[in-house]
């Protein structure tokens, strides 16, 4: 534990241990002084194997609290959480699936489709890289919307003859996580900045996250107007009917 006057980090048992200065003790530091996650508001110095953590905050219990996070994040401290996170980040390489089956029966591929699936691609895995303390709410809103999106269609697939109001419910289901995201990325936001709470999250992510967010709620409406509300989808089903 760390003790800097009257606050007292958490402990954290050691089960095994090697001698200082040993080769073996440069070699695993060499291999996992990058698992460290990286910080705005920790400068991390290390010299040899050694390794020391710097933080300032004007609450004592505040830098202490940082350290803290570092040493020992909620994905290493939660392993069935950890394991998730890790299976979360690995489903979004898995969601490619959908868009190498439109490529392959040479549908067209819309702008909002790959554009969707690069950008959650990239910040799902830098959110996992530094441990984001809100990943967790973002990964039950995504995974709760994703489930009844690829059921929709999978029944598309099996070709079922599905009601139109069904696929306007999924889109408006993809609206909505669209606005749960904006409202906690301004609730981290203002944790941080404002209540001067740590929370796990740093302005680089709550920035990303925000534009993300917004910028899939424009092409997500644009969508859902272009293909349930437009004239040429109304003029379409009369075709039909």
């Amino acid at each position: 534990m760390v003790k800097y006057l009257d606050v007292t980090s958490t402990t954290f048992p050691m089960e095994s241990s090697i001698l200082r200065g040993s080769v073996l003790g440069r070699l695993l530091f060499s291999i996992y002084i990058a698992d460290l996650p990286t910080s705005t508001e920790i400068t991390i110095a290390t010299f040899a194997d050694d390794t020391a953590l710097l933080a300032s905050h004007a609450v004592t219990s505040h830098g202490t609290a940082k350290c803290n996070y570092i040493l020992s994040s909620h994905l290493t401290q939660d392993p069935v959480f950890g394991f998730w996170s890790w299976t979360f980040a690995l489903s979004k390489l898995v969601e490619f699936g959908d868009t190498a089956f439109i490529v392959l029966r040479k549908q067209p591929l819309i702008f909002l489709h790959w554009y969707h699936h690069v950008t959650v691609l990239l910040y799902t895995w830098f959110s996992y890289a530094e441990a984001t303390g809100n990943g967790k709410w973002f990964g039950l809103v995504n995974s709760f919307v994703h489930a009844w999106m690829y059921s929709y269609y999978a029944l598309k697939a099996m070709r079922f003859n599905i009601p139109k109001w069904v696929a306007m419910f999924v889109t408006t289901l993809q609206l909505s996580q669209m606005v749960v995201g904006c409202i906690l990325t301004a609730s981290a936001y203002y944790y941080v900045h404002s209540a001067q709470v740590e929370c796990h999250v740093t302005p680089l992510n709550i920035k990303l996250a925000m534009l993300m967010y917004l910028s899939y709620f424009i092409l997500f409406a644009r969508f859902f107007q272009q293909a349930y509300l437009s004239n040429k989808h109304i003029k379409k089903i009369g075709k039909k009917d």
